[in-house]
């Protein structure tokens, strides 16, 4: 019920800053506001994060098996299941689409806190080019990171972006994702966010990594994208089995 409330409380918080930005802020936010507040939910994430005890279901993590062998890769997730993930992948230094909207704005700024950068795109506006802007990075050899059924939704359904991008580049797609022991659901949110309680335990599930065709059908690439779908469905569905189960109880 908190959380509820706290969600609620979010939502119209968020209204009225939008609302404001519109008709005072904006410009002067991209310069001053959104770099700020991005600098401070970063340094929330990275707070609560270095409390979570994490293990990894994963023996050999593939994206470490890449990267010894000089491969690039794009992290594919779930929207909801992001809290903590840019955190751990530090590391890996990707290149992420953020969308054009002001949270989108925002979280430049977080994933810069964590030494990863952004292009700017959308499932509605400005898509093509956001692809091409991350078809662009990856071919450099930056390693990338999708959350699949984002920006928008819906939950749990995956969009054809790093896929795409894949067959594009030769990267290969690393599925992954995270459970928490504890953690509140935004159950009024569209992703379903998760944001685990401090200190709590978190378990890390790798999926072998997927590599494409440089050319595909309309059908190929539809049948890929609801294949990748259905194993970070199977993925978190065993995370969060595992956690349920009692793991490692607090």
């Amino acid at each position: 019920m908190l959380f509820e409330r706290h969600d609620v409380f979010l939502k119209r918080v968020t209204k009225i800053i939008k609302t404001t930005n519109k008709k005072i802020l904006n410009p002067p936010a991209r310069v001053t506001l959104y770099p700020l507040l991005g600098l401070m939910v970063g340094m929330v994430i990275r707070l609560v994060s270095m409390t979570l005890r994490v293990t990894c279901l994963t023996m050999d993590r593939p994206d470490i098996q890449l990267e010894r062998k000089g491969k690039n890769f794009i992290y594919a997730f779930w929207h909801g299941r992001q809290f903590a993930l840019f955190y751990i992948l530090r590391k890996s230094r990707c290149v992420v689409l953020t969308s054009l909207s002001e949270a989108g704005e925002v979280q430049k700024w977080v994933l810069r806190s964590f030494g990863h950068s952004s292009v700017r795109g959308s499932s509605t506006r400005g898509a093509a080019s956001g692809l091409v802007s991350m078809i662009r990075e990856v071919r450099k050899g930056m390693n990338s990171a999708f959350a699949l059924d984002g920006p928008r939704g819906p939950v749990f359904q995956a969009k054809r972006g790093a896929i795409q991008v894949a067959s594009k580049t030769g990267a290969y797609i690393v599925p992954v994702t995270i459970a928490f022991r504890r953690s509140a659901e935004f159950k009024n949110l569209w992703d379903l966010y998760r944001f685990p309680c401090p200190f709590t335990r978190a378990v890390l599930v790798f999926g072998t990594p997927r590599s494409y065709q440089r050319k595909m059908s309309e059908e190929q690439l539809q049948a890929e994208t609801e294949s990748l779908q259905n194993e970070l469905i199977r993925l978190t569905g065993e995370a969060d089995s595992y956690v349920s189960r009692g793991y490692g109880q607090d």
